[in-house]
């Protein structure tokens, strides 16, 4: 049984931090929804601010930036892929 321990050792990681940072990620998303549906003055303009802001976002701008990524990514899974075949 040939096991390397770099491999072994990078998928715990990985794994430990995806949880972790799933985790926080839920945290997080829970805290900040507690306080914008709290009642108050203050979480109330906040929760206006962020609808404006939603509605004034530039749809294809951030569209374009999502391609832009997606190509990206598509470059690199095609440099890993090429890194595999060729010795």
């Amino acid at each position: 049984m040939d096991v390397d321990l770099f491999y072994a050792w990078r998928a715990i990681l990985v794994t430990v931090t995806s949880i972790y940072v799933l985790v926080r990620l839920c945290e997080s998303t829970w805290r900040w929804q507690q306080y914008l549906w709290a009642g108050g003055r203050p979480q109330a303009m906040l929760r206006n601010y962020l609808a404006v802001m939603v509605l004034r976002m530039r749809f294809r701008r951030f569209a374009g930036l999502l391609i832009s990524i997606a190509l990206l990514a598509a470059a690199l899974a095609l440099i890993i892929w090429l890194h595999r075949i060729v010795p």
